[in-house]
């Protein structure tokens, strides 16, 4: 937004505008505001954007150790998948709860963010 406290400010926004009347000072403003409002509903949206994105960050890092629990718990089979599950038992069923709550989380289709 520009300052137009002195009188040379003033004379040169006018003259680097072209603004010679009242009624066209007023069409500038309005033209400026419109503009204005648009950026800010912009700059509003990225914001709730990237605090969204910050709290599913978040929300993966506490989920992202029993993750890693769980896939090793898979890539096992057979008697040796049974004595990590009882080993891992909460991280497990931690696993279950994180992972719900990151998917509730989620309020888009974006399939990147989705955990699986």
């Amino acid at each position: 937004m520009i300052l137009l406290l002195t009188k040379d400010t003033m004379e040169k926004f006018v003259e680097r505008t072209g603004l010679t009347s009242f009624e066209e000072m007023k069409s500038f403003k309005e033209e400026q505001t419109v503009k204005y409002n648009e950026i800010h509903d912009q700059m509003t949206d990225n914001r709730e954007r990237i605090s969204y994105l910050t709290r599913l960050l978040d929300t993966y890092k506490e989920y992202e150790p029993y993750k890693k629990v769980n896939d090793e718990y898979w890539k096992l089979k057979g008697f040796p998948q049974s004595i990590y599950k009882n080993q891992h038992m909460f991280d497990l069923a931690y696993y279950k709860e994180y992972r719900l709550q990151l998917k509730r989380m989620i309020r888009e289709k974006n399939k990147d963010i989705v955990p699986k």
